[in-house]
């Protein structure tokens, strides 16, 4: 899609062809009309040069990484200013690498991030371009088996960043299925934390399984090969492949042109951008690119997504998903059952390890933790419960600002859909009614096409394209009623903390903490009696001994001495020596120096000019001794509070 000022030139480009065809301008309005237009491209020309506009992001599958080919990688990120890019099967080890980087010059505005399988160099390795600007928000870095890399962003504190990078095991072998299933797993159980951290996730790479396949089994109805669940758990969860809905693809009958491998007997897609759902509404473009066949067989995919909104998006209020808890059924086994889930679950153990040795202890239980996570399901009987959370805050979904930006997200999608679009059509007076009732209530005055209540189907495109347009709108109205409302949050929550600071500092320590506090209210119960019958216990003493006896001797278990496994004797063998210096630096008091740099760190529209809230801390603003920063007027040590 063209941005606002090239679509508005496109427009007056055309109109300006209908009205010479029609003799209708005389020659001044000509030249006043070819003056605006020439005045309008050098404004195009600074807004499709202006880099600060895009996030640009890729990967590609290089196959070996060697000097000439960093070359060539160094002026792909110079070509299409690459933000992020994530380079694949890379086969040499970070230091080499960081050497060829600082070899070829893209040190100076990129910082590489990498990993590779010592123990398989040749068929492992994954480096990731970050610009210098974006790298200095890098919070976190973790790697797997030189094939899964994630890296962590914090632009702020509600606006965060995690993408992983995957380069995944080819083949069609057991052990090749094994490993990728392995790897698999370790990337959902990545995206579920970063999910309970509340990032935004892109995940990308080579995942050397053809999406194809998993599309045509769904389809069919028939089970997903364990190698292909990713994919469903990506759909499952809000995650969107980029490149096959915004160029929307058929991968059953798929086009060379939209292949990311080719050789000279075939070509299919294994290379993938998938990101949640939030992302998706930041992307600009997307392409697939062919690349120089003297490097790799792959091609350089890559998508332009709003920077603004990577960068600077104010969180929407989380939406509450249903959890669930998953009981199992244990006292129907009997003792054969319970032997040969034992007998299933050490074989499968001892065929992983047999195909990979873990570096280090997550590795380890992460791997045992699966094991014992699909033998459970494989043979327990259990049933899904439905765990219920207090509903959060609603208020900014019943604003008008709030519905009108979901119901451009909606037309949008819609329009986008072949599955979607007849019912769009069907109903299209409905929803021009409401549009324009939610437009002329925030007083939008601009004319669009799309208004109209005559739907004509060759003007979809132009609907998308005003669509766009006002999306933009309403993501600024809702912008802005957000700032409000956090500004409004942020002085009610100063307040608070003052309050408490003076009369309950006990609620202030567990805030600043962020220590979260888990009950259950139990007033009555329903217990069976020897006889079978049923029971309702309201005392509460009683209530108390039954619960406690109850969570005592549900798993089946009496607390006693058990005997560590061999396999994990290592690990919890306690330590021969501990430096006496170990806690020194966690136990030294805080310095007045580390709160005014700390205070320095903070944004600069964290708080008002008054007051500054900094974890318990009450600070003057600069202008008190602008020297040194700001003035405490009262702090929080480690003891109590005190003045």
């Amino acid at each position: 899609d063209d941005p606002v000022h090239l679509r508005n030139y496109k427009k007056r480009i055309k109109r300006k062809k209908n009205n010479k065809n029609n003799n209708t301008i005389n020659n001044n309005n000509n030249d006043n009309i070819l003056n605006e237009e020439l005045e309008d491209n050098i404004n195009q020309t600074n807004v499709v040069n202006n880099t600060k506009a895009f996030f640009n992001m890729g990967t590609l599958n290089i196959r070996g990484m060697t000097k000439l080919k960093m070359m060539n990688i160094k002026d792909v990120l110079t070509k299409y200013n690459f933000d992020v890019l994530a380079v694949t099967e890379t086969k040499i080890n970070i230091k080499y690498g960081k050497f060829l980087m600082q070899e070829v010059g893209i040190n100076k505005n990129y910082t590489m991030f990498g990993t590779i399988d010592n123990t398989n160099i040749n068929s492992t390795g994954l480096l990731v371009f970050i610009k210098n600007n974006i790298a200095n928000h890098v919070t976190k870095v973790q790697n797997h088996m030189g094939r899964i890399l994630e890296i962590n962003l914090n632009f702020s504190k509600h606006n965060k960043l995690s993408i992983i990078s995957i380069y995944n095991k080819s083949g069609n072998s057991t052990e090749a299925r094994n490993l990728q299933q392995t790897i698999n797993q370790l990337v959902i159980n990545m995206i579920k934390d970063t999910r309970r951290n509340q990032y935004q996730t892109m995940l990308l790479g080579d995942f050397n399984l053809r999406y194809a396949k998993y599309e045509k089994l769904k389809n069919r109805g028939v089970r997903i090969d364990n190698q292909l669940s990713i994919f469903k758990y990506l759909e499952n969860h809000d995650f969107i492949d980029v490149h096959k809905d915004s160029l929307e693809i058929d991968d059953q009958q798929l086009m060379e042109r939209f292949s990311t491998f080719s050789n000279y007997a075939t070509f299919s897609r294994i290379d993938y951008i998938w990101m949640t759902n939030n992302l998706y509404n930041a992307v600009i473009k997307t392409n697939i690119v062919e690349y120089n066949r003297m490097d790799t067989d792959h091609k350089l995919i890559y998508v332009r997504l709003n920077r603004r909104i990577i960068i600077s998006q104010p969180s929407l209020p989380t939406k509450i998903k249903r959890s669930y808890r998953i009981k199992y059924y244990y006292e129907e086994l009997n003792d054969d059952d319970k032997q040969m889930i034992t007998d299933t679950a050490a074989k499968e153990l001892e065929n992983r390890l047999k195909n990979y040795k873990p570096s280090n202890i997550e590795e380890k239980w992460n791997i045992y933790n699966h094991v014992i996570s699909i033998t459970k399901k494989s043979h327990i009987k259990h049933s899904e419960i439905k765990i219920s959370f207090e509903k959060e805050d609603q208020d900014i979904k019943n604003t008008l600002e709030y519905r009108f930006y979901r119901y451009i997200v909606y037309i949008r999608r819609s329009l986008k859909k072949d599955k979607k679009f007849a019912m769009i059509k069907d109903n299209w007076k409905i929803i021009i009614k409401n549009l324009r009732s939610m437009i002329k209530a925030l007083e939008i005055n601009n004319e669009f096409y799309v208004l109209s209540y005559n739907f004509r189907k060759i003007l979809k495109y132009t609907y998308l394209k005003e669509m766009k347009e006002l999306y933009s709108i309403a993501y600024i109205f809702l912008n802005t009623e957000m700032i409000k409302r956090k500004e409004q949050k942020i002085m009610e929550a100063i307040a608070k903390r003052q309050q408490d600071l003076e009369y309950n500092q006990r609620h202030m320590i567990d805030n600043v903490m962020e220590r979260e506090f888990k009950k259950i209210n139990i007033d009555r119960l329903i217990v069976q009696d020897k006889d079978g019958e049923d029971i309702l216990v309201t005392n509460e003493g009683e209530i108390k001994k039954l619960v406690a006896n109850h969570f005592q001797n549900c798993a089946g278990s009496i607390n006693c001495e058990k005997e560590i496994p061999a396999e994990w004797i290592d690990e919890y063998r306690p330590k021969e020596e501990l430096s006496e210096s170990t806690y020194d630096s966690v136990l030294a008091p805080i310095t007045l120096e580390e709160i005014i740099e700390i205070g320095k760190m903070l944004p600069g529209k964290k708080a008002n000019d008054e007051v500054y809230n900094l974890k318990g801390t009450i600070l003057l603003p600069t202008t008190v001794l602008p020297e040194k920063g700001a003035t405490v007027v009262s702090k929080m040590t480690r003891g109590v509070s005190q003045n």
